[in-house]
């Protein structure tokens, strides 16, 4: 190798250091704004609010310029003992097909815009975010609220035989102005509760509510259910497996015998 080959070779080798220098620098301040902005949002006092659009990243702060791509990540990274509000793109999908371990005093789950039509409280239609439920244990150690008013979801339930959603610790699930589709794997099943059921009771509220019901319960019994306005239920053996006023508060008429 001539020294003018070797100029040659040096001067390339300076230009790939610059370029690696400048390209180092740029996702080094991205990862620090990241996360600052996670740091921020989940230090203090404050309740913490995170959005999630299918085309965000898991990578993102969960703003709403940064949304998170997925409610499965949304709900595991809710610091321990804080009220979160999680927001969700309309006219989406919003897959949970993991475990979850939420350990939030409150969660609330709405769609990130009140809904089109605001002349009633609960309004389904293509634009209404949609929760699929497919697997995972998913476990809440503080209370649930899934939709508000005129902020309607559709919660659609399709756990197979080893999913569902359990509380622990004395939490409880409220669904408003929300549609619920149960089609989970077993008829059997149930979308809440689990085997400790007689222990640690589950607890449902239900306000202006339609159900698709097609296989399986909404609820295992050993449960405490509360509603006010439903569609497409009669009684409450249609939501509970095998009710008996001894397993089962409720308000809703037990079936005719």
């Amino acid at each position: 190798m001539n020294e003018s080959d070797l100029g040659r070779v040096v001067d390339a080798c300076e230009q790939l250091t610059d370029a690696v220098e400048k390209h180092s620098a740029a996702i080094s301040e991205r990862v620090s704004t990241v996360s600052q902005s996670i740091l921020n949002n989940l230090s203090g006092d404050r309740d913490v609010t995170f959005y999630v659009d299918v085309n965000g990243s898991n990578a993102n702060s969960g703003s709403s310029t940064e949304p998170f791509q997925t409610l499965l990540h949304a709900l595991n990274i809710i610091p321990a003992g804080k009220s979160a509000t999680i927001k969700l793109s309309r006219s989406q999908k919003h897959v949970v097909d993991g475990n979850v371990n939420c350990y939030a005093s409150k969660v609330i789950i709405v769609p990130d815009s009140k809904n089109i039509d605001q002349s009633k409280s609960i309004d389904i239609d293509e634009t209404t975010p949609e929760i699929i439920f497919l697997s995972g244990s998913v476990f809440f150690y503080g209370n649930l609220l899934l939709g508000y008013f005129k902020q309607s979801l559709v919660i659609n339930a399709k756990f197979d035989k080893y999913g569902g959603i359990s509380f622990w610790g004395g939490g409880a699930v409220i669904i408003a102005r929300s549609k619920v589709i149960v089609d989970l794997e077993s008829a059997e099943q149930g979308v809440f509760g689990g085997d400790l059921n007689y222990l640690l009771p589950t607890k449902i509220g239900l306000r202006e509510v339609e159900f698709e019901l097609l296989n399986g319960y909404l609820s295992l019994n050993g449960t405490s259910v509360l509603a006010n306005t439903l569609w497409g239920v009669n009684y409450i053996n249609e939501l509970v497996n095998e009710p008996t006023v001894q397993n089962t508060i409720t308000n809703i008429p037990y079936a005719p015998e």
